[in-house]
């Protein structure tokens, strides 16, 4: 039986079968391409639906980046930027500024962050 979140709703589709092409050590190379291998009963779902899915019903999203400030207890030194989370990254910071305007549009655009 399959888990709950896997039985066909939300865009799941359960039992493919894909061919993927592994690269081979090339000292023993036997196609350009690599091994090919078949993978049966494979369950998937469109990255689209997910990213909708998500920001559809989530909440304590961030959508919009900052940056994350922190100044030692030693006064004398200056403030220090915090890394730690995707939301005040410096990459998603410059796809943020990024992000194209339309003329006379005032919706607020975001960038979907996604992490592999």
């Amino acid at each position: 039986m399959l888990p709950r979140e896997l039985n066909g709703s939300d865009g799941w589709k359960r039992n493919s079968s894909v061919s993927i092409h592994v690269p081979e050590a090339k000292k023993w190379w036997t196609c350009a391409k690599g091994r090919q291998f078949h993978i049966p009963g494979l369950h998937h779902r469109s990255i689209c639906s997910v990213i909708r899915k998500v920001y559809s019903t989530a909440r304590d999203l961030h959508f919009t980046p900052f940056e994350w400030y922190h100044q030692p207890t030693n006064s004398a030194m200056p403030w220090q930027r915090v890394w730690g989370d995707l939301f005040c990254s410096q990459a998603w910071l410059d796809e943020h500024k990024a992000l194209p305007r339309e003329p006379g549009c005032h919706l607020e655009r975001v960038v979907a962050p996604l992490m592999f």
